[in-house]
């Protein structure tokens, strides 16, 4: 029997009572693990369904977008991920504490035999290749805006705790069980 798995963990903040989630899908857990040595924008649309995938260059444009993901109401002006801004002055915020918190502090369960907790910031310094292999895309059948984020040990979806749950019941789950090669019907 061939046993695949997801790990889900929420990293939330009592403070302003607000969540980031993520998923990790461990590399051994791909149908075809080839597919994370050379992530594309194609592959992120392919593999997962997401419109508009745009590339992130550092960790510092996750921590952006992981504050934006977590803000209410929409800024006006600020730095643009495709159809979602990020405003000026948010990094003065408790959404980016949180924000940052997650992409540096080690909370992610991330499989590197044992099971440990490493940092988005670790695992995407650790990775080979041009940039990070981080996208922001948007799920396609509801515009919820997530990170992909692919490392040669597997991917993390990340977003607001909200985004992800919705996103997952409008068929994000399906898509990460064909990509595992779960038959799903």
């Amino acid at each position: 029997m061939d046993i695949v798995q997801t790990l889900e963990t929420t990293v939330a903040s009592r403070l302003i009572q607000e969540a980031l989630q993520f998923v990790v899908v461990p590399r051994r857990s791909f149908s075809d693990p080839t597919v994370l040595d050379h992530p594309t924008e194609k592959l992120i649309v392919e593999l997962l369904g997401l419109e508009a995938p745009q590339r992130l260059d550092t960790t510092s444009d996750l921590v952006l977008l992981f504050s934006a993901l977590l803000s209410t109401t929409p800024p006006t002006a600020g730095r643009t991920f495709g159809n979602l801004t990020v405003p000026l002055d948010l990094m003065d915020s408790a959404r980016a504490d949180l924000a940052h918190r997650a992409v540096e502090d080690p909370l992610i369960p991330f499989e590197e035999s044992p099971l440990d907790f490493a940092s988005i910031a670790s695992l995407v310094s650790g990775a080979s290749g041009v940039g990070i292999g981080a996208y922001v895309g948007f799920v396609v059948s509801g515009g919820t805006p997530l990170a992909i984020i692919t490392v040669p040990g597997g991917m993390i979806i990340g977003g607001a705790a909200a985004g992800i749950g919705a996103a997952l019941e409008k068929g994000l789950r399906y898509k990460i069980l064909k990509a595992m090669g779960v038959p799903t019907k």
